[in-house]
């Protein structure tokens, strides 16, 4: 692969978003998927706060943290309850989930430009929570696991899904409410935004130094516009 030269201030044409705690607040339907699929095998329910710290790394590692909670030796028992957890989140992810404040009017004002979804969630959950939420008809691009080798904070997905809306590295941000958002537009040498309202731990964002924090989608998208 040729060598890319990291973004240097272009006028931006494309944003990649990460979903989950950037235009989704999906916390509290994640949480009671977990904590349903614990209960199937006889362990308490975790805590808001504890389930929202392991969110953001796809579902294997969101299942294997959370079963560690209660002490070494349940691996065999997450991997086992995967497929548990993933039919019961499917049936209700849209339950108490919703647009943070903002999204839908924000992404009215960057339609101008090319947009794009990347996530750690499987494709066909992200297409339906985007749909019956009715911000689908933005993103030129969905990139999910399934479609790669690599999930953040690898860069893989940045690049496909850069490729697939015809975007420069230049001229390409990425949002994203976790380290590894920002770490995986750090490797794709793009500039990148850190979402301070997300489920992401804050002072790890923080840590991940993006180029800009935004307290709210509001403020991002002012960020872009002025970028």
């Amino acid at each position: 692969m040729a060598e890319r030269q990291c973004g240097d201030g272009s006028v931006v044409r494309g944003i990649l978003f990460d979903l989950d705690g950037v235009l989704i607040d999906s916390g509290q339907d994640i949480m009671h998927a977990v904590n349903w699929t614990l209960q199937q095998y006889g362990f308490p329910a975790l805590p808001y706060e504890i389930v929202k710290g392991h969110v953001g790394h796809g579902a294997k590692e969101l299942l294997t943290r959370c079963f560690d909670e209660f002490g070494p030796g349940h691996r065999e028992t997450a991997a086992s309850a995967l497929s548990v957890y993933k039919a019961r989140y499917l049936e209700y992810s849209v339950v108490e989930t919703t647009l943070y404040p903002g999204v839908e009017e924000g992404l009215n004002r960057l339609s101008g430009l090319a947009m794009a979804v990347v996530t750690n969630k499987p494709g066909a959950l992200a297409d339906r929570i985007l749909s019956r939420l009715g911000i689908r008809h933005h993103f030129g691009s969905l990139i999910a696991p399934e479609t790669l080798i690599r999930m953040k904070p690898d860069p893989e997905g940045l690049f496909l899904a850069m490729t697939e809306l015809g975007l420069h590295v230049e001229a390409t941000i990425m949002a994203g409410d976790s380290w590894s958002d920002i770490e995986a537009g750090h490797r794709a040498c793009i500039r990148t935004i850190g979402a301070l309202w997300g489920l992401g731990e804050t002072q790890a964002l923080r840590d991940a130094k993006p180029d800009w924090l935004a307290e709210s989608f509001m403020e991002l998208v002012g960020i872009v516009l002025d970028s």
